[in-house]
């Protein structure tokens, strides 16, 4: 059996940590995003489990129409926004360097988590 996304996302920690990355502001909180994106969509996936892929939605006064679920739009629209916060914490880690011995860009010491 694969391993759940807790576990893989322990895993990533763990791996940012021995990087060094586990102090640089921006891995920090897009990795949080990130992890945020995917309990999202894993509710909105019980929704959509749970529902019809067609709801009917009742407008003001009183007439119906047959519509998707809204919760299939949200799905996908979270969707988007996880694969482009994955793709810039790709970039982040990509990015990080450890320029130890090397004189080193301020704002990006900082960025780092040093002083």
């Amino acid at each position: 059996k694969g391993k759940s996304l807790k576990e893989q996302a322990a895993e990533i920690k763990k791996l940012a940590e021995d990087a060094g990355l586990q102090t640089n502001f921006f891995f920090v909180t897009t990795f949080d995003r990130y992890l945020e994106q995917l309990a999202i969509l894993d509710r909105l996936q019980g929704v959509i489990d749970k529902g019809d892929t067609l709801v009917e939605q009742v407008y003001v006064k009183g007439r119906s129409n047959t519509v998707i679920n809204p919760a299939i739009r949200a799905y996908n629209s979270t969707t988007d926004s996880a694969n482009k916060t994955a793709t810039t914490l790709i970039r982040i880690i990509n990015g990080f360097k450890d320029d130890e011995g090397e004189s080193v860009d301020p704002l990006l010491s900082i960025i780092n988590g040093g002083k």
